[in-house]
């Protein structure tokens, strides 16, 4: 789901379902990737790369939900997606994953 702040009717725009994996490029180990493709079709939701920088979190009020803040690759600008999951430890392995690539990016 993509977060917009603007939007009070409904804040959270429902992007797609389906399997998110998080990718290591075989040419230069420091670079990893989000990706997220919708069911069926196969259409990408998300593609994006992890940013050392960038803190990835549970949500606090839902802990199903990580928060992944991202680099909108056409307009430049912070965007932040909601990956929702089965349970509170799946959201936890997926932080868990996420902070260890960005450590081993340094």
């Amino acid at each position: 789901m993509l977060f917009q702040p603007d939007n009070k009717e409904t804040p959270y725009l429902t992007k797609g379902l389906g399997m998110f994996k998080i990718l290591q490029s075989k040419e230069d180990k420091k670079k990893v990737r989000f990706l997220l493709r919708s069911e069926g079709m196969g259409h990408v939701i998300l593609n994006t790369y992890i940013l050392p920088s960038i803190n990835y979190e549970q949500f606090p009020s839902q802990p199903s939900a990580v928060k992944l803040p991202i680099v909108n690759g056409e307009t430049k600008k912070f965007e932040t997606f909601l990956l929702r999951v089965k349970t509170g430890d799946d959201g936890k392995d997926i932080v868990n994953v996420i902070n260890k690539a960005k450590e081993d990016m340094k």
